[in-house]
């Protein structure tokens, strides 16, 4: 993790390596410092796994996880909105 304090944003590096410990691959992702993070530095993730607090895009969700996972985000959305207003539904 990295702070850079001009823009106000946070960098999270993503590696992705080989069982020999060797960079494959190298992706950063910039979020508002604001933001509380899910990760942290030596935490493993994959694609698709939330960095940051707040709501997912259901295009990427679909894209790169699959339908059934989509499926699962919007029904647990749904079912958190419905329970805020104290609202049972049979799911």
């Amino acid at each position: 993790l990295r702070s850079d304090k001009r823009k106000g944003k946070m960098t999270i590096t993503i590696r992705s390596e080989s069982e020999q410990g060797k960079v494959i691959m190298e992706k950063e992702h910039h979020v508002p410092r604001d933001r509380h993070l899910n990760v942290h530095t030596g935490d493993f993730a994959e694609a698709g796994d939330a960095l940051t607090d707040g709501p997912l895009v259901p295009h990427d969700i679909l894209r790169i996880k699959g339908e059934e996972a989509l499926q699962r985000y919007l029904t647990k959305e749904i079912q958190n909105v419905y329970r805020s207003q104290n609202v049972n539904i049979n799911d």
